[in-house]
C-alpha cells in the first residue's frame, strides 16, 4: 500500500472514530430514556437496563455503521479539499482517482463488516434481547412491587396491578389492590382488599388471589356493566409471557428465505440493503466533498445529511411497504438503490463538467 493511501485511509479513520462515536452517543440517549421510563413504571428491572441497551445497540449498529462511514468519507476529503491538499497532489502529476481508490476499498471492507454485522449479529443480538426481557418479565412478582405504583404485568398493557400498601409481615401479600384486564372490547376491574401470589414449582405458571373484593366487567361496545361480589378471585397468568412486536428481527436468514410471511421477506431484504447501501453511500459521497478553501468545513455536510435521510427514509418505507405486501412483486429496495447510484453518477458526472 502506497503512502498516499495509507494517509487517506488513515484520514477517512480517524473522521470515523468521531462521527461513529457521535452517532453512538445520540443512540444511546435516546435509547437510555426508554428503557429508564420502563425502569421506572417498573416493568423492567433496573439490573438489566445495561444488558439490554447494548443488545439494542448491536441490532441498530447495521443502520448506524453506513451513515457514519458517509459522514466520515465526506468530512475526510472535505478537509483534503479545504486545505488545497488536493491542489498540491494535482500539481504533482497526482490524479484524484488515486485518492479516491483507497477509499472505494475501505468502503467495499466496510460493507463486509456490515453484511455479517446484518446477518450474524443483529438476529443474535435481537433474540438474546428479547429473551432477556422475558427472564426480567419473569421475575417481577408482587414480592417486588412498590405500593403507590401502577405495573404493567403483561407485555401489551393488557393487565395492570395497582396497590396502595403491602401486608405487614407478608412480602408477597399487598392491600388495597386494583386490577386493570382488558380483552378486546371489554374491560375488567377488580378491587381487592388483599392479593397474594403464588408461582408453579418450574416459575412458570404464576396465580394472582384477590380477596375480599369486587370485579366490574364493562363492555364498551355494548355501554353494559356486570358487578360481582367475591371473596377469593383467582387470576392465573404465564410467567415471563411476552408478545414479540418484531418476531423476523430474530429469525435466522435461512429461516426468512424459507418463509413466505412478506414482513420475513421484508427483514432478509432489509438487512441485505445495509451492505449495499454502505457502499452506494461511499460513493455518494465521493462527488459531495469537494469545497473550496473559503467555503467551510461543513459546505456539503448538510446537503449531504438531506441526501441520507431521504435515503434512509426510503429504505425504511420499502421495508414497510414489503411487510404490508404492498404491490407484491415490486422489488422496492433494489429500485431505492438504483436510484441513490444514478444520484452519485449525475454528481461525478456534474463534478467532470
Amino acid at each position: 500500500m502506497s503512502v498516499l493511501a495509507r494517509y487517506t485511509i488513515r484520514e477517512v479513520l480517524s473522521h470515523l472514530a468521531g462521527v461513529l462515536g457521535v452517532v453512538l452517543a445520540i443512540f444511546l440517549v435516546r435509547r437510555f430514556g426508554s428503557l429508564l421510563d420502563e425502569a421506572a413504571d417498573g416493568s423492567l428491572p433496573t439490573g438489566v437496563i445495561l444488558h439490554l441497551l447494548g443488545l439494542r445497540t448491536v441490532v441498530a449498529l447495521p443502520s448506524l455503521v453506513p451513515a457514519a462511514i458517509y459522514l466520515s468519507v465526506i468530512l475526510a476529503l472535505g478537509r483534503l479539499y479545504r486545505d488545497e491538499e488536493m491542489t498540491a497532489l494535482g500539481g504533482c502529476g497526482v490524479s484524484p482517482s488515486r485518492v479516491r481508490g483507497p477509499v472505494l476499498v475501505l468502503g467495499l471492507i466496510a460493507a463486509l463488516g456490515v453484511g455479517f454485522l446484518s446477518f450474524a449479529a443483529r438476529p443474535w443480538a435481537a433474540a438474546e434481547f428479547d429473551a432477556v426481557r422475558e427472564r426480567a418479565a419473569a421475575t417481577l412478582d408482587i414480592g417486588t412491587m412498590s405500593p403507590g405504583r401502577f405495573y404493567e404485568t403483561s407485555a401489551n398493557g393488557e393487565q395492570i396491578v395497582f396497590a396502595e400498601g403491602r401486608s405487614r409481615g407478608a412480602r408477597r401479600a399487598l392491600e388495597h389492590v386494583f386490577v386493570q384486564q382488558r380483552s378486546g372490547e371489554r374491560l375488567s376491574i377488580f378491587v381487592a382488599e388483599r392479593a397474594e401470589e403464588d408461582r408453579s414449582r418450574d416459575g412458570v405458571e404464576r396465580t394472582l388471589r384477590l380477596l375480599d373484593g369486587y370485579r366490574y366487567d364493562l363492555d364498551v361496545a355494548e355501554r353494559d356493566y356486570e358487578i360481582t361480589q367475591y371473596g377469593t378471585f383467582a387470576i392465573r397468568t404465564v410467567a415471563g409471557a411476552t408478545e414479540e412486536r418484531e418476531p423476523e428481527r430474530a429469525r435466522g436468514n435461512a429461516a426468512l428465505l424459507a418463509s413466505a410471511d412478506p414482513r420475513d421477506r421484508a427483514e432478509f431484504e432489509y438487512r441485505l440493503a445495509m451492505p449495499v447501501s454502505t457502499v452506494l453511500l461511499v460513493l455518494l459521497a465521493i462527488p459531495l466533498s469537494p469545497v473550496r478553501p473559503r467555503q467551510g468545513k461543513y459546505a456539503k455536510v448538510f446537503l449531504g445529511l438531506l441526501l441520507y435521510v431521504v435515503y434512509r427514509q426510503l429504505l425504511g418505507a420499502a421495508k414497510s411497504w414489503m411487510a404490508e405486501d404492498s404491490l407484491a412483486g415490486v422489488p422496492w429496495f433494489w429500485i431505492i438503490h438504483v436510484a441513490c447510484g444514478a444520484v452519485a453518477g449525475g454528481l461525478f458526472l456534474r463534478e467532470r463538467s
